[in-house]
């Protein structure tokens, strides 16, 4: 849900923060990189450190990004850009691989894990159609900025529900 508040927000906000588009390019380059270089190596770490902690570290990652986006200053919205594309890289990764490791731990067949995916690719197209009317609807009354601070309550969410409720899972574990 996060990720869908805010991403059509990016830009209006730093132009409503006068910002130039070369400065703006800037910002987006620094957010795709971060996430190209630490795409390369999050696997390996979520493999090491647990996929249950690295999703709190997408979480609080994300959050701290979404805290830069309320100081109108290159310095700290670059360092929010870079860790939106670390966050982006968790995001598309440790989520999924938590869920396969549970899914199989579980006893489930891959034809339900496919049913899951399935289930998963539909609903995240409709919670992004939601998502985009909020943050629509907030940056008309609250301004640019409003969509990032409302994007920090399902973060919040996230973080307490995965910490509380989830079990670790490594990588190279056997299965049973």
């Amino acid at each position: 849900v996060s990720d869908w508040l805010q991403g059509p927000y990016v830009y209006e906000l730093y132009v409503s923060y006068g910002f130039s588009r070369s400065q703006i390019a800037e910002l987006f380059v620094c957010g795709y990189a971060s996430s190209m270089v630490v795409g390369t190596c999050v696997g390996g770490l979520a493999d090491k450190l647990g996929r249950k902690t690295m999703c709190i570290i997408y979480s609080v990652c994300y959050i701290s990004a979404c805290f830069t986006k309320m100081v109108p200053d290159y310095w700290t919205l670059m360092l929010g850009r870079f860790l939106s594309g670390v966050s982006t890289s968790l995001l598309f990764s440790v989520f999924e691989s938590w869920m396969v490791c549970e899914h199989y731990k579980m006893g489930f067949s891959a034809i339900q894990l496919n049913d899951t995916f399935a289930y998963c690719t539909f609903n995240n197209g409709l919670v992004a159609v939601m998502a985009g009317l909020v943050a629509n609807w907030v940056a008309d009354v609250f301004g640019f900025v409003a969509p990032f601070v409302v994007a920090i309550l399902p973060l919040t969410v996230v973080a307490a529900t995965v910490s509380t409720t989830w079990t670790e899972n490594y990588g190279n574990q056997q299965m049973e």
